[in-house]
């Protein structure tokens, strides 16, 4: 983790990342694999091109923290009656145009309103709480992947469930390493046509059907929410 003169955290070097000539970094932790110049953002926001170093700039520093029943996530057949310790962050990389939490997801700022909750700390507080698991939600966790990682890691032992609630646009080369301690996902399948991805999110349909195969092989526990909006 770094730290500002403040002492406060402003992110950790990233992983899923190849360099670039003229210090320009490719991501590779989701299907848009940006090439993000030296100073520059990932779509998302999240992932930062400091000096040809990519850093994860929301770990440690969620924006919304909260206990909510695990049937909000929404997952109605994993660990059913429950509370869930709810984090999530600013940025997304998906654009949805019809997306109900968009203050966060398309928060450019992401620092602005974050708390310091470093992966211990967001252990000790679902143990405070009586939560038996962890959700990264409100936002796209994907983009938050060594966060989510290093909680889940820490989580595991204290016989804590990791849930992740997403949008499933993640690279295949990334799900193994970002889901080896995650227990179970509401995935987003907004509609199964790739045309409406494209113009509606901003996104492709495939590697969202693709994450769902592989989680499904590596054994985390899947449930899926299909939106509906009228007209589309």
């Amino acid at each position: 983790m770094d730290m500002n003169r403040d002492g406060k955290a402003i992110g950790k070097k990233a992983l899923f990342c190849e360099p670039r000539p003229d210090k320009r970094v490719k991501c590779t932790l989701c299907p848009r694999y940006c090439n993000i110049p030296p100073g520059g953002v990932a779509f998302c926001f999240a992932r930062e091109n400091r000096d040809g170093t990519l850093y994860n700039r929301v770990w440690g520093r969620p924006t919304a923290v909260h206990v909510d029943p695990i049937e909000k996530k929404p997952l109605f057949h994993f660990l059913p009656g429950t509370d869930v310790l709810s984090i999530g962050t600013a940025g997304c990389n998906l654009g949805c145009r019809f997306c109900q939490n968009w203050d966060l997801s398309r928060a450019g700022e992401v620092q602005r309103g974050a708390v310091v909750m470093p992966p211990e700390a967001v252990v000790e507080t679902a143990l405070r709480y009586g939560c038996p698991s962890i959700a990264f939600t409100y936002n796209e966790p994907t983009i938050l992947a060594e966060y989510v990682m290093d909680t889940a890691a820490i989580a595991r032992r204290e016989g804590i469930k990791t849930v992740m609630v997403t949008n499933g646009y993640i690279s295949r080369e990334a799900i193994p390493a970002v889901y080896e301690n995650v227990d179970a996902a509401n995935v987003d399948l907004k509609a199964f046509d790739d045309r409406f991805y494209r113009k509606q999110a901003y996104g492709r349909l495939q590697p969202v059907l693709d994450a769902l195969v592989v989680l499904k092989t590596m054994g985390v526990w899947i449930e899926i929410t299909t939106l509906l909006i009228p007209g589309l």
